[in-house]
């Protein structure tokens, strides 16, 4: 699988906390990890058009700072609920969210380096 890192937008002194990857002709892929995920999210997204002809993401194009558009819903494993908008880099996690989390807002958390340097290998 053809695999490019990206970053876009990043701001002095800012640090990433997520990684930009283009899939072949999958396309772009946004990845990060917000509270309460066990393992990081991958979405497909788009810096411009129309998300709906491509079923993905809005996407900011800042890895220091990224904002998704529309909101992110996710069903673990235990059953529990997770729904988030992001925005700025920072997680509002909503009041249907199931994991402890609702009505919280939380920056996102580094990607783990190790996961990082096994990719690329």
């Amino acid at each position: 699988m053809d695999r490019n890192i990206t970053d876009k937008k990043i701001e002095e002194g800012d640090q990433p906390v997520a990684l930009a990857m283009v899939y072949g002709e999958a396309g772009m892929h946004l990845e990060f990890l917000p509270h309460g995920y066990p393992c990081s999210v991958v979405l497909p997204v788009i810096t411009k058009g129309n998300r709906e002809d491509v079923k993905a993401w809005s996407w900011n194009g800042s890895t220091s700072k990224p904002t998704l558009k529309p909101s992110i819903k996710t069903t673990h494993p235990d059953g529990s609920v997770s729904h988030i908008w992001l925005t700025e880099g920072v997680c509002q996690h909503l009041g249907d969210s199931t994991d402890g989390l609702a009505g919280k807002k939380l920056p996102l958390l580094p990607l783990p380096v190790s996961e990082r340097e096994n990719d690329e290998e």
